[in-house]
């Protein structure tokens, strides 16, 4: 089955890559609650390839009581479910994260020949609807609201005696750790990093060397400015890897004037704001988030190519300071799909406390 061309993202099988909204209402089996995550959120899509290399939706031929030929378009929760159902027979390497409103061209071009649309036909909680089901809970609700949907988390905030002394992204074992402290290790952590996540992938001693020299100076540039850590992200396939790194940078700037911290930073960056960023803001349980997506001109170590920016700046509880969280990658045809990435890290985010210095002293 054709449609437009999906851009397949490198990654192993993991139930962070998805939607755990998605797979906590499959869960439920509750239609309405489906239909948010379908609507708010993204939907792992299984991709094949054509004789000419050409990326296309996997479908399945379906059994069809009236002998036509009908197909089943399968979606999944997360790229472990997909791999789940794919284990042992079919070639599932690559998919493509989808918001669930991208599906809607798909099924009003090939509603017809669909029998049915089946999530996670694996398991855990396989459910099936038909197309138009599917095709109707994709259409705009009352009260929808994506800022609301990501931001939705208990509250969470400074206790009395406390003072916010850093950021946990809880970055899991597939992020590499890069020391900034030290200019004499940042060039053969970079290498080292990059040698063990493309080691057994296809030689590229192009790529390879174009993603240290990334590394490298993306490093060295965050040294520069303060930077508190850096990570890079390791996870791949047994074929492809994608180049992604997060630094952390705090800013200490004490009581606010007029204009809280936030909204003099969200005025200058309203000011510079290019055709092609965006800017959004948003409540969430650890307090104000401005989240700002752009591009810029990569380094010479790229050939000047852009580079993919997500920042997002968080104020502190206590209103002193902000937090830039700060992600990077080369792979700008895949700039939504990091973005999803990135915002369930930020969203799961927790501030680190400690006492404060009155109550460390008493």
């Amino acid at each position: 089955m054709t449609d437009d061309p999906l851009a397949p993202i490198p990654t192993a099988p993991a139930v962070d890559v998805g939607s755990e909204r998605l797979a906590a209402a499959l869960a439920t089996n509750d239609p309405i609650e489906i239909g948010r995550a379908l609507r708010h959120d993204v939907v792992v899509i299984p991709l094949m390839r054509t004789t000419d290399g050409q990326t296309q939706t996997l479908t399945v031929a379906a059994d069809d009581p009236d002998g036509e030929r009908r197909w089943e378009l399968h979606l999944f929760s997360s790229s472990q479910t997909l791999a789940a159902w794919a284990a042992g027979e079919r070639e599932a390497a690559e998919f493509a994260l989808q918001r669930g409103p991208g599906l809607v061209p798909l099924l009003d071009a090939y509603a017809p020949l669909l029998r049915r649309v089946v999530f996670d036909p694996a398991g855990p909680h396989p459910v099936h609807a038909s197309a138009a089901d599917v095709r109707a809970a994709l259409e705009p609700q009352p009260g929808d609201d994506d800022v609301a949907w990501i931001t939705q988390q208990p509250e969470r905030g400074l206790r009395a005696g406390e003072r916010v002394v850093g950021l946990d992204l809880f970055l899991g074992d597939d992020w590499a750790q890069l020391d900034l402290t030290s200019s004499l290790t940042i060039d053969a952590d970079a290498k080292a990093i990059v040698d063990a996540q493309l080691t057994g992938l296809p030689p590229a001693p192009v790529l390879r060397g174009q993603l240290i020299a990334w590394l490298r100076q993306s490093a060295r540039t965050a040294a520069g400015a303060g930077g508190r850590s850096m990570a890079y992200l390791t996870r791949r396939t047994t074929d492809a890897a994608a180049a992604v790194a997060v630094t952390v940078y705090w800013q200490e700037l004490g009581p606010a004037g007029a204009d809280d911290h936030m909204l003099s930073l969200r005025t200058r960056l309203a000011a510079a704001t290019g055709s092609q960023d965006e800017l959004v803001t948003a409540s969430t349980a650890g307090g104000p988030l401005l989240r700002h997506t752009t591009r810029r001109l990569g380094p010479s170590e790229l050939s000047g190519r852009p580079v993919g920016v997500i920042d997002y700046w968080l104020q502190f509880p206590d209103g002193r300071g902000l937090c830039l969280v700060s992600f990077s990658t080369p792979h700008v045809d895949q700039l939504d799909a990091v973005r999803t990435l990135s915002d369930a890290v930020v969203l799961a985010a927790a501030w680190q406390l400690a006492p404060s210095d009155d109550e460390a002293d008493a």
